[in-house]
């Protein structure tokens, strides 16, 4: 395929922050608090404000809630926790039924692209992980990343539970590249429009019911030319 097979529709990035509170019937208030620090934080990214032209990033909250009704309808700590969401401009999918959040995360971004168009990248951020006070971070990734065409998919590390391969490496600059066979924990990273639309217009195996599809990324950006790092 030639590369503007993949032109996006839109310049930027969507960001699915992935929340998970099946059989919690009463909605986790202590944690909603943390949730919407998170997605603050991310909103004070500079890349939110940037004066480029036509460049598009948005937020959407994805949650995978069941089918008891008591965990949406009339709770109050919800409607309050959806009411500041649309307050802050950032989009939800409430999803009523038990899916692995592989499935989850997949069908909010198809149904974002359906309403907004494509992006040039795709992140997903499970809930709880915190950006640093740096707010230049999510602009640098996505220069670095429009600046190499080779990379399909990156992880974004936590300060702890990142599980690297022996000798693990790397700089802004030269980002170090996760080869078939090794594997590196996944609580956020970002992907292509061209690895979006090549595994019919998903960014996660969904097979997995948890999150055990790490090992998976290297092949899959193999198989079209590219490079997870």
């Amino acid at each position: 395929m030639k590369s503007n097979d993949h032109k996006a529709d839109n310049k930027g990035i969507l960001i699915v922050y992935n929340t998970c509170t099946l059989n919690l019937p009463d909605y986790p208030s202590v944690q909603l608090g943390r949730w919407m620090g998170d997605v603050k934080k991310i909103l004070s990214q500079d890349i939110f404000s940037s004066t480029e032209k036509k460049l598009k990033c948005k937020i959407v909250v994805c949650e995978c809630r069941g089918v008891d009704e008591r965990a949406w309808s009339s709770n109050p700590v919800f409607i309050e926790w959806l009411d500041e969401l649309k307050d802050k401009g950032v989009g939800y999918n409430l999803i009523k039924q038990y899916l692995p959040f592989g499935q989850a995360v997949n069908h909010t971004i198809k149904e974002i692209v359906k309403i907004n168009g494509t992006y040039e990248y795709y992140m997903y951020w499970s809930s709880g992980l915190r950006i640093g006070d740096d707010v230049g971070q999510l602009h640098r990734i996505y220069e670095l990343l429009k600046s190499n065409s080779n990379i399909c998919r990156a992880s974004l590390l936590g300060s702890d539970d990142n599980a690297p391969p022996e000798n693990f490496e790397y700089t802004q600059e030269d980002p170090y590249v996760i080869l078939p066979g090794l594997t590196v924990n996944d609580h956020c990273s970002i992907y292509s429009n061209e690895f979006f639309e090549s595994f019919d217009r998903c960014i996660r195996p969904d097979l997995y019911v948890g999150n055990g599809s790490e090992n998976s990324f290297p092949y899959m950006a193999s198989s079209i030319g590219k490079q997870s790092v």
